[in-house]
């Protein structure tokens, strides 16, 4: 089950919210006929009714019938429960239409109660490590996180609650599979939701505006642990997997981009240089070289897009330091049609970003005559 698995990383972006076999008011009718005799036949609660009600549910939701639909589900999933058990693989499919249909109703709360007892079923039957688990942990985590993404009232519960959920599964069994890709996906956006969780509360630290919300009063440090070492530990499933040496750079280079973050440049560094000489050590310096020649921004792992629809954009001229800071800020872009705000305000984003700096095999480099664009809401 991964409900929600590799829509992530372009929030909505291709998630059916319904099904695409084309039903029309005639299905609805055929299948309302076929539980009447089912229910005649067989009793209210045979297993064909419950199978019936699916059908009804699916011939609901492509009506847009949807209190209807989500009704037919609910009907066939206690039918499911009571013939085969609390914790019966059957009732998945169930509980995940239920899900998308509330998250199409913008009800994300409701539908993760369904992921969640469609993951508790499957944790149930396998083992805490399985493929089956990961992936069931993963779309409950995912649906939290295009919930957060999207800004939906009570982003920050969506946030804390992915952030718990992916702790207790690095807990009870972990991202490592088969599925190196799958593993890869998983640490980095461990390590995402940490560092946001983190940058929330150094704003709060640093400004002293923000109101109570689910990160109050909680310290830096476990956040900051808690990212890096799920970097460390992709990069640990990267060499077990005997990865290609590309993937395991970019892993090396990822933790490097961690601590340049926090501002811990000599870490950075050290990670830098092992990432720049893994590469160099299979494709040749000259490669390696061009590999790494252009600086860039930071953090590269995590959610596509952001919470805002970002329409004004300002393209600056810039030079990165070797330390990954910004330096000679040049406006491109014309003045004019820009307040004076907004004009500040993409320029201190400007010089609040962190880099990659470019890389070389005596460490990191400067790079001058950069083009960057920054976008604003």
């Amino acid at each position: 089950m991964a409900l929600f698995r590799n829509t992530l990383f372009f929030p909505l972006a291709g998630i059916l919210l319904f099904p695409t076999q084309a039903f029309t008011a005639n299905d609805v009718d055929q299948y309302l006929e076929e539980l009447e005799r089912a229910e005649v036949q067989y009793g209210a609660y045979d297993q064909s009714m419950a199978d019936a009600y699916f059908g009804l549910g699916a011939a609901y939701e492509a009506n847009q019938e949807l209190n209807e639909a989500a009704d037919a589900y609910l009907r066939g999933l206690h039918i499911q429960r009571v013939n085969n058990g609390l914790f019966d693989e059957g009732q998945i499919a169930y509980l995940e239409e239920l899900a998308e249909l509330e998250v199409g109703r913008s009800n994300w709360l409701e539908g993760s109660k369904h992921l969640k007892r469609a993951h508790a079923i499957t944790a149930k039957n396998h083992p805490p490590g399985s493929m089956l688990v990961q992936e069931a942990a993963s779309g409950l985590i995912d649906l939290h996180l295009q919930a957060y993404a999207l800004g939906v009232k009570d982003w920050d519960k969506h946030l804390d609650i992915a952030h718990s959920l992916n702790q207790k599964q690095l807990i009870r069994g972990g991202w490592e599979n088969e599925d190196i890709a799958f593993t890869q996906e998983r640490y980095q956006l461990t390590a995402y939701i940490n560092y946001k969780i983190y940058v929330i509360l150094e704003e709060q630290v640093q400004y002293e505006h923000a109101g109570a919300n689910k990160f109050s009063g909680h310290g830096l440090t476990p956040y900051f642990r808690q990212g890096r070492m799920a970097l460390q530990a992709n990069v640990f499933a990267l060499k077990n997997a005997d990865a290609e040496p590309v993937d395991v750079a970019q892993g090396l280079a990822q933790v490097g981009d961690w601590y340049a973050l926090f501002g811990q440049m000599g870490s950075a560094n050290k990670y830098y240089q092992e990432a720049f000489d893994v590469y160099a050590a299979s494709n040749g310096e000259e490669a390696a070289t061009e590999q790494f020649s252009e600086p860039l921004r930071i953090p590269t792992f995590g959610i596509g897009g952001t919470r805002s629809n970002a329409t004004k954009k300002f393209q600056y001229g810039l030079d990165v330091t070797a330390a990954g800071r910004t330096k000679n800020l040049t406006l491109l872009t014309d003045k004019e049609g820009h307040s004076v705000r907004d004009l500040r305000s993409a320029r201190s984003t400007m010089q609040a970003m962190r880099f990659r700096p470019a890389l070389s095999k005596d460490g990191p480099v400067a790079k001058l005559d950069t083009t960057i664009t920054v976008a604003l809401e």
